[in-house]
């Protein structure tokens, strides 16, 4: 098992990797918003690649005179070669992006975002993961997202510390979580983990916000906001703080953070005045990505 710790809070992410050999070996582990399965399984996202153009057609194992048959007919009828397993295969990479939308769905936006991609093996590690979290041991830790790619057969768990400024779980409490997944993780599946590829994490240091319910609980710490401007199809990205948030209006109101790329003037040391007091009012529907901000 490989522990990796760039940033201790506040910093980067507690990571931990392992591809099951033998019941018990261990895992790593982080925390996030638990609930119930049945609830928490939220539709994959659309597939992300686009279909093979017809020049890039693979072709079975055929003789050369039945494959040029092949070839003519595809040219003659325009037939579009079947790109569904391909197709398939793409939606197993699950980029930021992807989570960032399936954690603003409203189905996940309550608790943690899970995927098990309809496998067995997916959906058995939820389970585990659930009973592993009720422990009385594993109080402060909670499942931010758990996604399963049949592809790699790789399941990746992110768990979330709630009463971390940061949300991070110690290497030390990733471990234990790990080790402890592992051995319920065996007991369920048998011999059948051993193919399954298992890393679990914080969930990182520019971690992803969930809204509207992350909103004030960072509300302390600069956030790269990405919004849609109003009347306009154009978007703008800054750093900024949370003022309030008016669950009502549904609005948010923002200042600029106090950060070294929002500063004016070479070697400035904070906000100008001006800076300080500009704030910005924008529409939940309208807050397009949103992260917390590491500045290095």
């Amino acid at each position: 098992m490989r522990l990796h710790n760039p940033l201790q809070h506040g910093g980067g992410s507690c990571t931990s990797s392992n591809s099951f050999g033998a019941a018990g070996s261990p895992l790593p582990r982080q925390t996030g918003t638990l609930t119930a399965a049945s609830a928490s399984e939220v539709r994959r996202v659309k597939s992300r690649a686009a279909h093979s153009s017809a020049q890039q057609q693979t072709h079975s194992e055929v003789g050369e005179e039945e494959s040029q048959t092949v070839d003519d007919t595809l040219d003659d009828d325009k037939v579009e070669p079947d790109t569904t397993a391909e197709d398939d295969e793409d939606q197993d990479e699950l980029g930021d992006d992807e989570l960032q939308s399936m954690l603003q769905d409203d189905e996940a936006s309550a608790g943690a975002i899970t995927d098990t991609a309809n496998t067995d093996w997916g959906a058995k590690a939820l389970l585990v993961v659930q009973q592993v979290l009720q422990q009385s041991s594993m109080q402060e830790l909670a499942l931010f997202s758990l996604l399963a790619s049949p592809k790699q057969k790789q399941l990746k768990i992110r768990l979330d510390k709630p009463s971390d400024e940061f949300g991070s779980p110690t290497l030390d409490e990733i471990a234990i979580f790990s080790q402890q997944f592992s051995n319920e993780y065996h007991t369920a599946m048998g011999e059948a983990a051993e193919d399954i590829s298992v890393e679990v994490s914080s969930p990182g240091a520019e971690r992803p916000v969930r809204l509207p319910q992350d909103l004030e609980r960072f509300q302390h710490l600069p956030m790269l906001v990405t919004f849609q401007l109003e009347d306009s199809s154009k978007t703008d990205t800054k750093v900024l703080e949370l003022v309030a948030y008016n669950d009502e209006a549904a609005t948010a109101e923002w200042k600029l953070a106090d950060v070294r790329q929002n500063r004016s003037g070479k070697g400035a040391s904070k906000l100008s005045k001006k800076q300080a007091g500009l704030r910005y009012v924008i529409a939940l529907p309208a807050l397009l990505k949103v992260n917390l901000h590491l500045e290095v």
